[in-house]
């Protein structure tokens, strides 16, 4: 198994010093050249955390030929997410794409590619016990300059059963 990543989540996570979190899913983290350079296009506070990962952690892969029902799916993305779905498309061995574009997304699902996002790997981490709480972590990501609807973030509280009840409001515990 590989993990297919996009700038999206990886920024995301690296504004929260997570990108190692990627590791959970105990496979080679590969991305593709032009989402290398979405990710140190523009120096961020989370660039240290990028170049390391991109020198320990993440392995960039070119995109393989792409056939024509391919092309026509991904056409209309950026140029990152169309050789992020293409990359996840294109591989032999079974691929998971993490991608928060909801066309890219859509896309990669019409290609038959098992897909997830930052909010997927936080549940996931938060599961096998990388970390205590999904919200606190989508609330730091939002404060950074992560786009995430106060909806989106409520259901990711609500998968990973972090919700209070209106007795409990502040959170606390009864």
């Amino acid at each position: 198994m590989i993990v297919v990543a996009d700038t999206g989540p990886i920024i995301a996570l690296g504004t929260v010093g997570r990108i190692a979190l990627l590791e959970i899913f105990e496979a080679p983290i590969v991305i593709p050249p032009h989402v290398r350079r979405e990710l140190l296009s523009k120096p961020t506070s989370e660039t240290q955390e990028i170049e390391r990962s991109l020198s320990r952690r993440i392995q960039v892969r070119d995109v393989p030929s792409l056939r024509e029902p391919t092309k026509e799916v991904v056409n209309r993305l950026d140029l990152g997410e169309q050789e992020a779905v293409s990359l996840a498309a294109g591989s032999d061995e079974e691929t998971l794409l993490i991608i928060d574009d909801q066309a890219g997304r859509r896309a990669a699902r019409r290609l038959d590619c098992s897909v997830t996002g930052v909010i997927g790997v936080l549940l996931r981490a938060k599961e096998v016990d990388q970390i205590e709480a999904v919200g606190p972590l989508l609330e730091e990501m939002r404060s950074a300059g992560y786009w995430l609807s106060d909806e989106i973030i409520e259901h990711a509280r609500t998968m990973a059963d972090e919700t209070t009840s209106p007795n409990n409001a502040d959170g606390d515990n009864p």
